[in-house]
């Protein structure tokens, strides 16, 4: 049968998940995960991707944010003095960092990566730190997660 000893919370309750479920509903339950991943779930993130790629790409190629790029300015800045957290989630960095964690969940970890390093040149040049550090933490987790079977990952920790 299918191992059911998943406990549903940390209550002194002693249900387990599916405990009233026969093998065939287990079955059932899984293969439809597996068809609402695969036919729905991921091919509307591919799609967020895709939609989200294109808006940062248009955002950053005008003429007026090359000045911006130029003059020392991130393109497409908009932190504004005294927000508490500086970033609306319709902001250039916040759909960058977005599309870096979509990209990120569907395994392209080169491409997030590229949306991390263009999120971190931003939160630098506007010494947004918080979001700065977090940054780097995603690309940390893409280095080590692209590099998990290489022999240098282990040196790259130990430094």
């Amino acid at each position: 049968g299918v191992n059911r000893t998943r406990k549903v919370d940390d209550s002194d309750d002693d249900s387990t998940i599916g405990e009233h479920m026969s093998d065939r509903d287990v079955e059932c339950a899984r293969n439809y995960m597996r068809t609402f991943t695969t036919k729905t779930l991921l091919p509307h993130i591919e799609q967020k991707l895709f939609t989200l790629s294109t808006q940062i790409f248009n955002t950053r190629k005008g003429l007026r944010n090359q000045f911006k790029s130029f003059w020392g300015r991130s393109a497409g800045a908009t932190r504004r003095e005294g927000e508490v957290d500086g970033y609306t989630h319709q902001s250039p960095e916040s759909q960058i960092r977005l599309a870096g964690d979509l990209a990120f969940m569907c395994r392209d970890y080169d491409a997030a990566m590229g949306h991390y390093k263009l999120a971190h040149v931003d939160y630098k040049s506007q010494s947004a730190w918080r979001h700065l550090g977090s940054s780097y933490e995603a690309m940390a987790h893409v280095h080590m997660l692209s590099r998990a079977n290489s022999p240098e990952l282990k040196k790259d920790i130990d430094h």
